[in-house]
């Protein structure tokens, strides 16, 4: 195994940069970093936690941003195109990672690089071009202040148009706790507040082509492995039936029947008008293809169409966010609002989470404010109001816990360990509850996705009352 891993990160560094001294060097991987922590997230968890010590603010310069990559990343193997973005959470105070899709953590194996590992601040807004093996710290006051999207397309006009491009929205240049680093202009690392120490770092874009290839210990092993895991995917009914039709949307009517659909700011489980919100209603009025991340032969991403414009998603979680949690049932503004999120860069699920709780604070006279359960007026400013920390939406912008805690109701702020918990009402799956009680992330549904078994029955079907 040692061997295999080592052969699989032979061909990568690690790539320190300094973006207060504006300088750069590259580390050789240890045997040790590459055995004993696998993947993006062990090596870049391993990274912070011997560089930053417990004490340092998030927001701080000595604070680390890592980027890091697993050995199968840019190969064959399905679904090899993720990247791992750890540091230390300004929503949580605990050390962090955030996981993304998309194409950008193939071109960071291709440049060459395990990992990106980001320390300091700049002197002013910067953002770094990097091409193969050469490293340029470039100007960033044309896009500093700009949205995803156009930020996106003037950083590769002025690079490569074949290049990647991770980079944040004014959510992260104004240091919201809520803030995503958005890949692909609408695939979001978003969990956590990454994004924010990425603006704490005056960094607004990291742009990487990579033209080298990837070395593979044993190619026709890997093959026989990859054709196996293919003849999985499309033998379940999941992978090759229901995500690529209806995208992740297609749990919105099963949780719902299950009961588990998080409603009213989880005063409920279920939502009267989930069809509507539903992947299904979702493919019938705004879909327009698939999108596949780089080497998924599933496609679950959803490319719609929206009052004549095309927009990424929206996902499961963020449907739920802006729809269900918040008592809303337009699915066109769902879809309008989960764009605003990916252009303001902003976790949805955190922003969804957070106003629900905001509208509980209300409901129950605790808050002062003219946002309702089941209203969308003057919701989509209030988004753009937590990315510009302006208002009510400053408050909102630091997560449900910092807001309920103000106000003194706690208990009506839906998460763990500061980090807003996801679609899936924990009282009726108790592992997936579990799941969230012990996750070091906090309110997370990747560490054990226990919906799997307990509800979806993959790989096999477990008695989800069961103490």
């Amino acid at each position: 195994m040692t061997d295999e891993v080592s052969q699989s990160y032979s061909d990568t560094k690690l790539l320190r940069i300094s973006l207060t001294n504006q300088t750069v060097k590259q580390q050789e991987l240890t045997p040790e970093l590459f055995t004993y922590y696998l993947g993006g997230r062990g090596l870049g968890v391993k990274l912070v936690y011997d560089q930053v010590i417990p004490a340092i603010s998030p927001l701080a310069p000595e604070n680390l941003l890592v980027f890091a990559i697993g050995p199968l990343t840019a190969s064959s193997a399905p679904t090899g195109g993720r990247v791992a973005v750890i540091t230390k959470s300004p929503l949580t105070g605990t050390i962090f990672d955030s996981n993304c899709g998309g194409h950008f953590g193939p071109q960071l194996r291709r440049a060459g690089y395990a990992a990106l590992v980001l320390q300091g601040r700049a002197k002013s807004p910067t953002y770094l071009w990097i091409n193969d093996g050469d490293v340029e710290f470039r100007s960033a006051k044309d896009v500093w202040g700009q949205e995803v999207s156009s930020s996106t397309d003037y950083l590769l006009d002025e690079t490569n148009t074949k290049a990647q491009v991770a980079c944040i929205g004014p959510g992260g240049e104004n240091r919201v706790s809520l803030a995503a680093i958005m890949n692909d202009k609408h695939r979001a690392a978003g969990r956590g507040g990454v994004g924010a120490v990425m603006g704490a770092k005056h960094l607004k874009a990291i742009v990487i082509h990579g033209t080298k290839q990837i070395s593979i210990n044993d190619p026709e092993k890997l093959d026989l492995v990859v054709n196996r895991t293919r003849r999985l995917i499309k033998k379940d009914s999941i992978t090759n039936n229901s995500l690529p039709v209806y995208g992740t949307a297609v749990l919105v009517n099963l949780i719902n029947e299950y009961g588990m659909l998080p409603t009213y700011n989880f005063q409920e489980g279920t939502f009267n008008d989930a069809e509507g919100v539903s992947g299904e209603k979702l493919l019938e009025r705004f879909f327009t293809k698939r999108y596949h991340c780089f080497g998924c032969p599933i496609g679950c991403g959803r490319i719609s169409q929206v009052q004549g414009t095309e927009v990424g998603g929206p996902e499961y979680e963020t449907i739920w966010a802006l729809g269900p949690q918040c008592g809303i049932n337009n699915l066109e503004w769902i879809t309008t609002a989960n764009h605003r999120c990916n252009e303001l860069g902003l976790d949805t699920i955190s922003v969804g989470s957070t106003i629900g709780c905001a509208m509980e604070l209300m409901q129950k006279g605790y808050l002062q404010s003219t946002h309702e359960f089941g209203k969308t007026a003057e919701l989509l400013n209030l988004i753009d109001d937590i990315a510009h920390v302006r208002g009510l939406g400053k408050e909102l912008g630091q997560g449900s816990k910092a807001l309920a805690t103000r106000y003194n109701a706690p208990q009506l702020a839906m998460q763990v360990k500061g980090l807003e918990m996801p679609a899936y009402d924990p009282r009726g799956v108790q592992g997936h509850a579990l799941a969230y009680a012990t996750s070091n992330r906090g309110g997370c549904h990747l560490r054990a996705y226990l919906i799997g078994p307990e509800i979806l029955g993959s790989p096999v079907l477990v008695d989800r009352d069961r103490v």
